[in-house]
């Protein structure tokens, strides 16, 4: 008897999937045959033409998401093989510093360091920004299955529509089958309206999403970027002492070399005429009136100009050091601001053009701060400062 129960149980439920599976199939080929009537012209289909503006700017929405988010992963990557290259760099910079050379701890200290900010740069890149593209290209797959369940209820009301249409139409009415296919009507009108509000509602909302999304990307890309590089320059001016140290100590020992060689080969006389000073430039474009009033301006400006304790050792790269005989207060085009008084390092700068009769120069204490040619540099009239000699 249990036997039989249990057979009757597993007849039923195997009936009851056939069934299923029958329904299925049933409203597949429904919607198969209209959308075929469709494209046909023999049946309208329904148009939301708000809708089908949104379901575009989804698409769109979607292929821009994806697009920044694999940039944003590339971007990702290329930091980590740059931490990577930059490690690989300073540990051959160690191997090949020699043991007896000063400043060996503060080497290794250094490169601890930076190694602790290129781990702090990966890891809060990949949470505030690969993690936040994550989560917002996440959403879309979710959308466009309701989306595409949209479209079949669509298709499923717009087949009750046309088959209740065809029944009332019909020259023999059955009132039986119109009754059921109001009824099916009716239901499949409700589920179509019920997810096509939601859809309206919602997707000009994750539209509008993007923007918050990409403003909050772009600002944490940027925060991020600043912090690092200014924690990474704040470690190596910790160093600068260290680097000042031995470049001071490599070019004193070149000097003297240099020097030693020189004064053997060479009289005491050719030695005395390559250390004299060089007169201070002028621009080739004054006329012999205007230098003369301007050498005048320039002795007058050199006895009211007081500099002491000035280092007169050029340092490495530099033409020569100068003394600003008068302000600069205006910085005007890519003009260098400096005041009376001021030293200032020469450079020539053959990438970037300049008028003729001025240099590039950066203020000594700028350079000596901060080793930024770039944003502190400017174009200075030769005729405002005066070289500096040891005489």
């Amino acid at each position: 008897m249990a036997e039989g129960k249990q057979g009757a149980n597993i007849g039923g439920n195997i009936g009851a999937g056939a069934g299923i599976l029958a329904k299925r199939f049933q409203k597949s080929m429904n919607r198969a045959q209209e959308k075929v009537l469709q494209k046909l012209g023999k049946t309208m289909e329904t148009r939301d033409e708000q809708f089908e503006e949104c379901s575009a700017n989804l698409n769109k929405q979607q292929a821009d998401g994806i697009r920044l988010y694999k940039d944003v992963k590339s971007y990702y990557n290329a930091v980590k093989v740059m931490h990577e290259s930059s490690k690989r760099l300073s540990q051959t910079l160690k191997d090949i510093y020699e043991p007896d050379w000063l400043g060996v701890e503060d080497l290794t200290v250094i490169m601890e360091s930076e190694d602790l900010l290129w781990n702090d740069y990966e890891e809060k890149l990949s949470d505030q920004v690969v993690r936040t593209m994550e989560n917002y290209t996440g959403q879309f797959q979710d959308v466009k299955e309701r989306v595409a369940k949209r479209g079949r209820k669509l298709v499923d009301y717009d087949s009750a529509r046309h088959h209740l249409e065809a029944l009332q139409n019909s020259k023999k009415r059955d009132d039986a089958k119109i009754s059921k296919a109001e009824e099916e009507f009716n239901k499949a009108q409700e589920v179509f309206e019920d997810i096509n509000k939601e859809l309206r509602e919602e997707l000009p909302v994750l539209y509008q999403s993007r923007i918050s999304c990409y403003v909050t990307m772009f600002q944490n890309i940027s925060n991020l970027r600043d912090v690092f590089y200014k924690e990474m320059s704040t470690v190596r001016l910790s160093g600068q002492p260290f680097y000042e140290t031995k470049s001071a100590a490599a070019s004193e020992e070149t000097h003297h070399a240099s020097t030693d060689g020189d004064n053997e080969d060479k009289p005491l006389s050719d030695v005395q005429d390559k250390t004299a000073p060089v007169p201070t430039p002028r621009r080739s474009s004054t006329s012999k009136k205007d230098e003369g009033e301007t050498d005048q301006n320039a002795s007058g400006c050199s006895e009211d100009v007081k500099v002491q304790k000035i280092d007169y050792e050029n340092p490495p790269g530099f033409l020569y050091k100068a003394v600003a005989l008068q302000d600069q207060d205006s910085d005007e085009g890519v003009l260098l601001l400096f005041e009376k008084g001021d030293v200032i390092l020469t450079f020539v700068d053959e990438e970037e053009e300049k008028p003729e009769g001025t240099v590039w120069g950066v203020k000594e204490q700028d350079w000596i701060q901060y080793k930024d040619l770039t944003l502190l540099s400017g174009i200075v009239e030769e005729s405002m400062i005066q070289r500096i000699t040891s005489d």
